[in-house]
Parts: structure tokens; sequence; C-alpha cells
């Protein structure tokens, strides 16, 4: 059948017709061959590019909008290569921050409300993203949970994964933990032999991996890795044919650790960038890809392969590049208009043909989205809980056991450490002079409340207890304490909450951040969340905590795909050995 719009276009383009939007005289970003082309044109009708070149005067009517770009700079929209915006913040939310950062698509992960609401959290999630501005595309969880026999969850079954792979929206399947790929091989191959058959990627998390392991994943069928911090770790990689998206986020901020590989003289064009995840605190106070594209020029990097790192690199690993990712005809015209080729502000920042924001203001409004009820009761528990719900009891009545202690190194990975400690009326306890906490994870979606116990040392506190039903994949609620009573009064806020995070002491609430939807998602706006989570994070240093983001570590502790000692509804995890190990070394 004929395409009409794809007829107009070049209507537009002979100037048989008018475009309803006009930028003329700037000079244009050309991300297929790294030019900078001066002076040149561009002419938009509805939602896309229909004209590009050094005169579109033939294509401007009197109802055309023309913006005057002389001594301007137009670069492609910026697509986000790997995210996961499906927590903390509703869509909608983000919409605003990725408009006014010059970011006109998106690239999501779904793992964490697959887990939290399995395949209808997926669907929500797409149908959320459906009408905004912004585009949305999406990968699906690959290894959810990491190792099944570890960990409860809502895993896809083999259909819902086929239904999903069928959609336009996704474009692959998520990233793969490289531990649960090699030991979950069966379950996982099967999934990326859906996804190749569909004509989708399949997204890597290899951290760490080298050799002959990394070949091994490679030839599994991983196709990305956003997982390397080295420039010889990123080598590795590209010379296996694998993309690699260059993280700097909240998680990790990678990109000046890696950059020198710009002097090796190596092709940068199976290069992208993404956040892996950004907070409330940090899109408030730097903004999006803007942030990390305007780093990357200023650590020395080409401008020019800076954009297509940003735009055109991504759009083509994803086969998304034939409508999106350069500034070319037949395209949709997602446009930034800025100030010159090293400053990375916008004068005009143009989404799908709109303009959707001019000198720093967002002119249009975000699409609302509420999720249903069904999604909005995820944290269910048989009872209230008390102090007594985090006892350790020693079974056979000893004076002192020696026990397993998660040590934490940093805000993500936790070794294993052995402590002998003392066994009063039958417990070990906590110490907060010797920085020994308890930390309990507890079953919040099957009405069992089943829970693991443990001791942590590096959290830091001295007093109170903070807790969060969000987390890495893994979703049980997670609580760290001094006091098993403020632990319990986490648990039971939690649950009067529908999840989220909550900081107790002596009893008291002192600062939450509700998360209702599926127990990751808030629906507060975003600097609320921002004010939130810096109050949080000064609370958390006044009561002792060492750790650099405290919010964030609270979510990694459950996920058993990261070194070494972790905690799970079962018990602790040796995540070398991918089991559930016993608190009591000689137990």
């Amino acid at each position: 059948m004929p395409d009409k719009e794809l007829e107009t276009l070049a209507r537009v383009a002979l100037g048989d017709e008018k475009s309803d939007l006009a930028i003329i005289g700037g000079d244009v970003v050309n991300v297929y061959t790294g030019e900078l082309l001066k002076g040149w044109s561009v002419a938009i009708k509805g939602k896309m590019i229909a004209y590009v070149g050094p005169d579109a005067s033939h294509t401007v009517g009197p109802d055309t909008r023309v913006i005057d770009a002389r001594g301007k700079v137009l670069a492609p929209g910026f697509v986000e290569g790997h995210t996961h915006v499906d927590t903390i913040f509703t869509l909608p939310e983000v919409v605003k921050y990725a408009i006014l950062g010059g970011t006109t698509t998106i690239i999501a992960e779904t793992s964490v409300i697959g887990n939290a609401l399995g395949y209808k959290g997926v669907v929500y999630f797409i149908e959320a993203g459906r009408n905004q501005l912004v585009k949305f595309y999406y990968t699906l969880p690959a290894c959810v949970p990491p190792f099944p026999h570890l960990e409860s969850s809502n895993p896809l079954t083999e259909r819902e994964m086929e239904d999903l792979l069928l959609r336009g929206e996704v474009v692959g399947m998520g990233e793969g933990y490289w531990t649960s790929v090699m030991h979950e091989m069966g379950r996982v191959s099967g999934y990326y032999a859906q996804a190749k058959a569909a004509g989708k990627t399949r997204e890597g998390h290899g951290a760490g991996l080298r050799g002959n392991k990394l070949v091994a994943y490679a030839a599994l069928g991983v196709d990305s890795d956003h997982e390397p911090i080295t420039p010889a770790e990123v080598m590795e990689r590209l010379r296996l044919g694998l993309y690699v998206f260059v993280r700097e986020g909240t998680i990790r901020r990678d990109l000046a650790n890696v950059i020198a590989i710009k002097d090796q003289n190596v092709e940068l064009r199976r290069i992208g960038l993404g956040t892996d995840g950004i907070s409330p605190k940090e899109l408030v106070r730097d903004g999006y890809l803007d942030f990390i594209v305007q780093k990357a020029i200023d650590l020395g990097l080409d401008p020019i392969k800076v954009f297509q790192m940003a735009s055109l690199n991504v759009a083509e690993h994803f086969g998304l590049d034939d409508r999106l990712g350069g500034i070319a005809p037949g395209r949709f015209a997602d446009i930034l208009v800025m100030p010159d080729l090293r400053t990375v502000k916008f004068d005009y920042v143009v989404v799908n043909g709109q303009v959707a924001a001019e000198g720093g203001k967002c002119l249009v409004p975000v699409w609302p989205y509420v999720y249903p009820e069904d999604a909005r009761n995820t944290v269910r528990l048989p009872r209230r809980f008390t102090s007594q719900d985090f006892a350790i009891l020693v079974p056979d009545g000893r004076r002192e056991a020696t026990v397993r202690i998660i040590s934490m190194r940093n805000d993500i990975i936790c070794d294993e450490a052995q402590v002998s400690l003392p066994v009063k009326g039958g417990q070990v306890c906590a110490d907060v002079d010797s920085d020994l906490l308890k930390v309990a994870a507890i079953q919040r979606f099957d009405n069992s409340g089943r829970t693991g116990l443990g001791l942590i040392r590096g959290f830091g506190l001295k007093r109170g207890a903070f807790g969060a039903s969000i987390g890495w994949d893994s979703l049980p609620i997670v609580v760290v304490g001094a006091s098993e009573a403020d632990m319990a009064a986490v648990v039971n806020r939690l649950a009067e909450n529908q999840g989220g995070m909550v900081l107790v002491e002596g009893g008291r609430v002192l600062e939450e951040i509700p998360m209702p939807v599926g127990g990751i998602i808030s629906e507060l706006p975003v600097p609320v969340l921002a004010e939130k989570q810096e109050r949080l994070l000064v609370l958390l240093k006044e009561m002792g905590s060492c750790l650099d983001d405290p919010t964030l570590s609270i979510q990694t502790l459950s996920a058993t795909f990261l070194p070494f000692l972790k905690i799970s509804e079962s018990g602790l995890v040796d995540t070398r050995k991918n089991q559930v190990v016993s608190l009591f070394v000689d137990h």
C-alpha cells in the first residue's frame, strides 16, 4: 500500500508542499559522515524531517514556523542507551527532565518492575511510556531473579516473553548478569534464542569479566556491555564485536576512567552513552544526558564523536537508525539547537517536530499515567512485626558463636568476614560500638513474612533503623538497624505505605519515601523526591552511616549477582557458590 506520510515528506522536499517548521542556516552535525555542515537548514513536516540541505526556502510557506539558527549548531536528539527508570519515579516525571536535557529517546530496562509485578508490570510500564513525547523502547528481564533457587520473584514465562518480544517497543533482552547467564545457561539461552529469532538485541552485564569467560559470554549471543571500567576492558569487548555503553550515572561514573581510549586511534562507532540509572537528587542537580555529553567534551573527546555516541551509535545497536539517531530525511525530527559545538545548552529542543523546550523551559505537557490498583498491593505480610522477629537465636546453648557477617567494602560490594561473638540469653546481638548491626530480608509478596537474618559491618548506623522494599531485581524488604524495635517499626511502616524507604529512630519515622506502585515506584514529583533523598542522606550520616549513599546500598544488599555475601529471605547467600549458607560458621 502507498505510504502517504512518506509521499508527503517527498513533496515537501521538492517544494510542492510546505513544511510546518523550518530551522534555517545552522551548522548541522552530520553523525553519518562525521562532518559539521555549515549553514544548512532542516525542514520538518509533522513528526518527521522532510529536507536537509543548504537552502530550505522552497519548503517555507506562509504557515511555516521559521527558527533562525544562523551561528548555532544543530545536533540530533540524544538517545539513552542503558538505564533503569522502572523504579523510584514515574515515566511522566522522567520525561520533563529528559526534554530539558535534550534526551529524546530512552532505552529502558524492565527487570525491576518485571520482578515486582511480573508480565502485567512490564505491560503497564510500556503503556506508561506509549503516549509520551519522548520515545521509550524497552528491554526485557533476562535474569530475573538472577538465581531462581535463591529468591522469590515473578519471572516471565516463555509464552509471555514471546508475546512481549513481538511488540515494536521492545528492542531486546535486558542485561544478563554474566554469573547468572553462565550458571543458568539453559534458561537464559532459551530467552536469547527467542530474541534472536525476533531480531532483537541481547544486552550484557559483564562486570569484571575477561579472557575465555568473556569470549564464552559473547558466544552465547550477548552483544553489548555497560560494565567495562577501564580502557583495556572497553578494548577487549570491542575486539569481540560487542557494543559498549560508557556508564555515567548514580551507580558508577566511568567516563573519566575510560575516556583515554580516545588516544588509541580506534574506531568509536560501537560505543554509546548510558546512565545505568540516575537518582532524583542528581537528575535535579546535574540534568540528564546533557551533563554526560558536556563532560565527555570537556574531557577532550571530539564533540562530533560524542554526538555520535549519544545518538546514532545507540540507534544502530538497537536497530532504530532507520527512524532516529541523526538529522536526515525520513527520521523523527529530534533536533537540538545549541550555541556552539562545545556548549551543551539548548536554545531549542525539538522532539517529534514540536518545539518542546525553549530557553531552558519545557513547553509541552507530559501525559499522566496512573498505575492500576492491582499494581499497588505487593507488600503483603501476615502480621505486624515485633523486635522478636529479629532475634538471632543460637541453637545449642553455646557461650560463644562464630558467625559469618556481611562486610561492606563500599556502597555496593560486600565481602564475607567471620567473627566470634558472645552469646547472651541464647542470642547473638548487634554491637553498635563495633559497627555490627542486624540486617534482615523479608519476603513481601506471598503473605508468609519469611525472614532471613544476618549481621552487617560497614553500614555505620549508631542508632535507629533504615529499610526499603526497592532493590536490584531481588525485592524483599531489607532493613538494617541498631535497634530491633526500630527495625520492626520500619517494616510495619513499609507495609502501611505499600513500599518505599523508611528511616526510624526511637519508634518515630524521621523520613520516608512512599513507593506504592509495586513497592518500587513513587508518584511524587522529582523535586520532592530529590529533597526527601537528600534529607535521608543527611539524617543517615548524622546517625553514623559512613557510606557515600546508604539509600543506594540498602537496594543492593539482596542483589545476589554481586560479590560476595548478600542477604535473601532464605538467609545469607554466598554469591561465589550461588547458595544459601548458614549464619553460623560451624553449624
